[in-house]
């Protein structure tokens, strides 16, 4: 039975497990998601600041999208090495993020590959 994007959303929020496998599309949903976010935070801060300026509301922005980041890291990654499993590599090839520019190219690259369909050593592709 296939999921809706609902589901995908929900399923990687209450997912806090680097074990397993993550597809494209749940990967993907997920940065999607996130860019959304980012996008209405950011049209409102930018909005309020120069209908309001100088109340304050840029700081409340700073902490709102703040918090919304940290609430969100954990999942973030979780995901990203789920996703890394799916393609058979080990989790530790996220920390490629740590070398500047280059890194990130290469995990967003890696992220685009179809996932490996039969199971592999963290488990069964999802259907």
């Amino acid at each position: 039975m296939k999921k809706t994007i609902c589901e995908y959303w929900l399923g990687t929020f209450k997912n806090f497990s680097f074990k397993g496998r993550a597809s494209r599309k749940e990967y993907w949903l997920w940065t999607l998601l996130q860019i959304i976010i980012l996008y209405v935070f950011g049209t409102f801060s930018v909005y309020s600041e120069l209908k309001y300026p100088n109340e304050g509301i840029l700081l409340i922005y700073l902490i709102s999208i703040s918090i919304l980041f940290f609430a969100t890291l954990w999942q973030s990654i979780a995901v990203c090495v789920r996703r890394l499993h799916d393609l058979g590599h080990s989790g530790w090839w996220y920390l490629l993020i740590l070398i500047p520019y280059v890194g990130i190219v290469v995990i967003l690259i890696f992220m685009l590959f179809k996932g490996q369909p039969e199971s592999n050593k963290y488990g069964d592709p999802e259907i």
